[in-house]
């Protein structure tokens, strides 16, 4: 990009700019994200990350935690072996994203009233189809260990059956048809063998 640019610092000056914005976003929310994770009690032995600390509960455990994940990828300072992984997580994060909008919208969830004016629906799933064949053909080895893991962490929060209510679309859409059948027997006709 440098060689066709105009002003090749430019260039060089926003690929720093974009790369310390995108990785202090990440050293910032993951923490925050992390430490919710931990307040729901859903896996054993992260509950010590829950505690935040300061008039804005800022959890500095999460980011002393992040600092040490973060110090531990430099380390290995071999980008081709690092990108691969970090980038299907990523893009498990976004598939799964998506996939939840889709699902809530295909399921008539009551609590799902996205306010986006160019919201749609098949737009999710298309993204979420589009997340997927992008992690396998990224590194198919990569996506494959990154599906693995969510789907035991799944696994695991499916078998614990935690005591927290989500409102998921699963509900929504249980309740949905629930209520669809309940006003379609309104044009039933009475029989005496279906009283």
């Amino acid at each position: 990009m440098s060689m066709v640019s105009a002003f090749s610092p430019l260039i060089t000056a926003g690929i720093f700019g974009a790369t310390l914005s995108s990785a202090l976003a990440c050293l910032v929310s993951a923490p925050k994200v992390f430490q919710c994770l931990c307040k729901d009690k859903l896996y054993p032995l992260i509950g010590v990350f829950g505690k935040g600390y300061g008039r804005n509960d800022e959890p500095l455990r999460g980011y002393f935690l992040t600092y040490i994940i973060a110090a531990c990828f430099i380390l290995i300072a071999e980008l081709n072996t690092i990108a691969p992984i970090i980038s299907n997580f990523y893009l498990c994060s976004y598939c799964l994203i998506n996939f939840s909008c889709f699902h809530a919208s295909i399921t008539n969830s009551p609590g799902w009233r996205p306010s986006f004016r160019f919201y749609s629906k098949w737009l999710s799933l298309l993204a979420s189809v589009c997340c997927l064949v992008i992690m396998f053909l990224l590194s198919w080895w990569a996506a494959l260990i990154a599906f693995g893991i969510v789907i035991v962490l799944l696994g695991y929060t499916l078998y614990k059956k935690p005591a927290v209510n989500w409102g998921s679309s699963v509900q929504a859409g249980s309740y949905n048809m629930a209520l669809t059948q309940c006003v379609a027997l309104n044009q039933v006709g009475d029989h005496v063998k279906n009283y």
